[in-house]
């Protein structure tokens, strides 16, 4: 059975929380109440998994019209759907990041449980765009400080993804 997500005036993507314990249990979402907020990104992976219709205004959304809609509540939904299927793929943990800059979390486990420890940062890059020097040593300092390991994954011209991890080097 397919879980209905519903966009709200406001663009909140949620889902009741009763019928979502599958998600929650996966990480998928937010409890807030009653509700289950679902993040742009996540609902386009449950478009593109079958497991969810996407509703506005009593319409269902196929993935297409879904997409463009979303695209317009955060820029970077295509990139991030991108990223966080190639990782729930590889049987990754993952829940959204810090802001801007720090994409998702990510736990090597494959679903939540109280001890669920996040020991990585990912960070979206496009291939051949350049990173500053100065902003890429200040994103392997905050995860430092956040005890984690900061991990770019780098999107090709394909929508290929490839990890590497980072770290600095002392000489």
């Amino acid at each position: 059975m397919k879980l209905n997500l519903i966009i709200d005036n406001s663009n909140r993507i949620y889902a009741n929380k009763y019928t979502s314990s599958k998600l929650i249990e996966e990480g998928i979402g937010i409890v807030d109440n009653d509700l289950l907020l679902i993040e742009p990104f996540e609902a386009l992976y449950l478009l593109y998994k079958g497991r969810a219709i996407l509703y506005k205004n009593d319409f269902s959304l196929d993935f297409n019209e879904a997409l463009q809609y979303l695209t317009k509540i955060d820029s970077r939904c295509w990139e991030k759907f991108l990223v966080y299927n190639f990782l729930r793929e590889k049987g990754f943990y993952v829940k959204k990041g810090y802001g801007d800059n720090y994409d998702f979390l990510l736990s090597l486990k494959k679903s939540k449980s109280e001890d669920t420890i996040f020991n990585y940062i990912i960070t979206i890059i496009h291939e051949g765009k350049s990173l500053d020097i100065e902003k890429f040593d200040e994103m392997l300092n905050f995860a430092s400080r956040m005890r984690k390991t900061l991990v770019l994954a780098i999107i090709d011209s394909n929508g290929d993804i490839t990890a590497y991890e980072a770290s600095k080097v002392n000489i």
